[in-house]
């Protein structure tokens, strides 16, 4: 799993900063966003004793259950009955509320994925945690944006995990093709923040010139390097350069950086004299 390193930071900070909805989803994210207000009573409670942010357990409620309080905040399955999909048979208690049975699906999290563990609820931190909660499939394994945050923004085109029935079991498949027909966690966050319902805490790790930090990407296309995986980010949300973000900067990194910026990558061997 990602650790929120200072190039990570950085990426998360100038995705939300230039995040833009795309054309004709502006009423679709009021709607959804000013139900997830109406609900927040409801969100406190759980809050207080999960010991998250109210609108962290609102956006996974839209996200995993598309706002019912008849599922599982776990992963949206049916709520009169343990979970059947992963986790699987949760809650452990005989009975449960809905309340219930989300603080217990925040306190696995908690137990499994130490990013919940902290009080991190700056921009970039409430990010990593959200990205988090679905998993780094999309970044790990297919160098993109994760439609759960960016779904409707500029930041996301194409690619979606499905669940499909194989052999009268759920299987998780890759679908390149397909587009998130779900509003991502980030574009929730920045109407949240244009209304003044939620403020973030500044943010003093990240790092102010974008371009600066992607300057000193170094050329090492058989090496993962975080800060050439900004670097990507930054010019493809900046540039729509069409970069491959698997944070390998190697001679198509160079060009590009080089044809939008007049710099070419630190130690791209073509160029040293």
């Amino acid at each position: 799993m990602p650790t929120l390193t200072p190039a990570l930071r950085s990426e998360y900070q100038m995705l939300f900063e230039t995040c833009r909805l795309k054309p004709g989803n502006a009423n679709t994210v009021k709607d959804i966003t000013e139900k997830i207000l109406a609900n927040k009573p409801r969100y406190d409670a759980v809050a207080v004793a999960a010991g998250v942010p109210w609108f962290f357990i609102g956006i996974t409620h839209y996200l995993e259950c598309s706002l019912s309080f008849s599922k599982h905040l776990h992963n949206g399955d049916p709520l009169n009955a343990k979970t059947i999909h992963v986790p699987a048979g949760r809650p452990l208690s005989k009975t449960w509320t809905w309340e219930t049975s989300a603080i217990d699906a925040i306190g696995i999290e908690k137990t499994n994925k130490p990013s919940l563990l902290w009080s991190d609820w700056t921009i970039a931190g409430t990010l990593f945690k959200l990205e988090a909660y679905n998993g780094f499939g999309y970044r790990d394994y297919h160098a993109m944006n994760t439609p759960y945050l960016w779904s409707f923004s500029q930041h996301y085109k194409t690619g979606k995990y499905i669940e499909v029935m194989v052999n009268g079991k759920p299987v998780v498949q890759w679908r390149p093709e397909l587009v998130s027909q779900q509003l991502g966690s980030a574009c929730i966050l920045r109407y949240l923040a244009n209304k003044n319902a939620i403020t973030f805490p500044t943010d003093t790790k990240v790092v102010a010139d974008y371009q600066a930090l992607a300057f000193q990407a170094e050329y090492a296309p058989a090496k993962f390097s975080d800060v050439a995986h900004f670097m990507q980010t930054y010019l493809n949300a900046t540039y729509d350069a069409g970069l491959e973000q698997d944070g390998k900067a190697g001679f198509i990194s160079s060009d590009i950086l080089f044809a939008l910026t007049g710099k070419h990558l630190v130690n791209d061997p073509r160029y040293k004299k």
